[in-house]
């Protein structure tokens, strides 16, 4: 049978599948170049991931975190990792380290696990293994404590789509983020900020550092996808104090 001509004189409409082709020319090229749309990137650099299911790239070996090895010995020093003094004879025992079991933002329907990770031997910060779960970094500060609570997220993964931290980016301040430990006891907290940074030059230390007041660092990717190095380009930020 004869293709139908690209224009229909009649109707003055080009085929429509003449704007299929179009289409599948546009994403072939995109997977060519190894890039995914849940990344793109705009002039102000604070763009995020564009709703697209079927061609997110990131998996388990993306990184969801910060590479802290270039300023690991800053690092080591204010996250608290020196010897720990001999305590009094009559001190009472230190407080066990009760993990967070749950992270629940009603704004954007996350209700999550949290597993417990922490630095590889690249000096990476581990990503958690799934695309529903929630991260918690044991060299971070307890929530509750006092200190800065820092979690990760993947925005998207392979062969699922969105993840558990895809609309991150739509907190604002004032928006409600609540920690649960595993012993029942729960944290909230107000979401104070919302930063894009590149990956490469972002401020480690004040992002994982330890803060004054009881804080949760919420981070996941944002920007471009590089296929290559299964790598997105920025992390997004979104700080919270408790109420």
């Amino acid at each position: 049978m004869p293709m139908p001509p690209p224009y229909n004189r009649r109707t003055g409409h080009w085929h429509r599948w003449l704007m299929g082709a179009g289409v599948a020319l546009i994403l072939a090229a995109f997977a060519l170049l190894g890039l995914s749309f849940s990344g793109m990137v705009g002039d102000d650099d604070t763009s995020f991931p564009v709703p697209t299911v079927g061609l997110s790239l990131s998996d388990a070996s993306t990184s969801t975190g910060f590479t802290l090895a270039p300023e690991g010995e800053r690092l080591r020093e204010l996250l608290g990792a020196r010897p720990t003094p001999e305590p009094a004879p009559d001190a009472p025992p230190p407080s066990p380290v009760i993990p967070p079991a749950r992270l629940v933002i009603p704004k954007i329907g996350v209700e999550a696990p949290v597993v417990t990770v922490g630095v590889d031997g690249e000096g990476v910060m581990e990503s958690p293994a799934g695309p529903f779960e929630v991260g918690w970094y044991d060299f971070s500060a307890q929530p509750g404590s006092g200190g800065n609570a820092v979690f990760s997220g993947h925005v998207d993964y392979r062969n699922v789509g969105p993840a558990v931290f895809w609309d991150l980016r739509e907190l604002v301040s004032g928006d409600l983020v609540e920690v649960l430990l595993a012993d029942g006891t729960a944290y909230q907290y107000v979401v104070t900020s919302s930063v894009s940074y590149d990956a490469g030059d972002a401020p480690i230390t004040e992002i994982v550092g330890p803060t004054a007041k009881d804080t949760v660092t919420l981070i996941t990717c944002a920007g471009i996808f590089n296929g290559q190095v299964r790598q997105y380009s920025h992390r997004l930020v979104v700080r919270a104090e408790r109420l």
